[in-house]
């Protein structure tokens, strides 16, 4: 270490000197030949002013070099970001108009499954009106008595479809036979109400329960209903 220390020391003290004695020889120079000393020197300060424009010339160049650089990356990267945004926002229109497409499509199912609900309700509600229009029919034909001569058999013909006619000349079996029609008449729109539909053996079977049969004597051996007579004077038409 100590003899690198040295050399280090005799190399910057042998500079130094080098410097001194080209400084003292310099002047020694400039005092001798002035002329030739300011021409020496207008060299060199044109040398170093050339040498400092070519920098700034460098240093400019490359300033505009870096700055083109910068201008295409950016406009390459704005290009690129376009196109990258372009398609994100088809993609996203793509699948919002597949995804509204989705959605209208449940909708309209939607719509045209309560069509058929809001159809049946009101299929219903009509065959609910037409039983209590056939219930009032009924009602207002019950009690209607006539003097005459009819077989005291209380007799049942059906006439159209949820229509029932009576014929008896005893107030009393025409009042029972009215109460079972009443029952029957009742269950049926309670079932209407209530959205079932009877196949035409249950139909048969409220019937039967409601002991139509029996207190309507129906049976086949019985007298034919005879034929009614607009002047009859002892009916009675439910």
């Amino acid at each position: 270490e100590d003899a690198l220390y040295q050399k280090l020391y005799a190399s910057l003290k042998n500079r130094e000197l080098a410097t001194k004695d080209r400084t003292e020889r310099n002047s020694m120079f400039a005092r001798r030949y002035p002329s030739h000393a300011q021409e020496e020197s207008k060299k060199q300060h044109d040398h170093f002013s050339l040498k400092a424009a070519q920098s700034d010339a460098s240093v400019e160049a490359s300033r505009l070099r870096r700055q083109q650089h910068f201008t295409e990356l950016a406009s390459i990267m704005k290009s690129s970001n376009e196109s990258r945004i372009n398609s994100a926002s088809e993609r996203a229109r793509h699948h919002f108009a597949t995804v509204q497409g989705e959605r209208e499509g449940k909708w309209s199912n939607t719509r045209q499954r309560f069509d058929e609900i809001r159809s049946r309700e009101q299929e219903q509600r009509d065959q609910i009106a037409e039983m209590r229009i056939i219930h009032s029919n009924e009602l207002s034909f019950r009690g209607t008595k006539n003097s005459g001569s009819i077989s005291p058999t209380s007799t049942l013909r059906a006439q159209t479809p949820g229509s029932i006619s009576y014929f008896s000349n005893n107030d009393d079996e025409t009042a029972k036979t009215g109460a079972v029609a009443d029952r029957l008449i009742s269950r049926i729109l309670k079932a209407a109400n209530s959205g079932k539909h009877r196949r035409p053996s249950e139909v048969g079977s409220v019937f039967e329960s409601s002991n139509c049969v029996s207190s309507l004597n129906t049976s086949p051996s019985r007298e034919k209903p005879r034929e009614i007579d607009d002047n009859a004077t002892d009916k009675t038409q439910i």
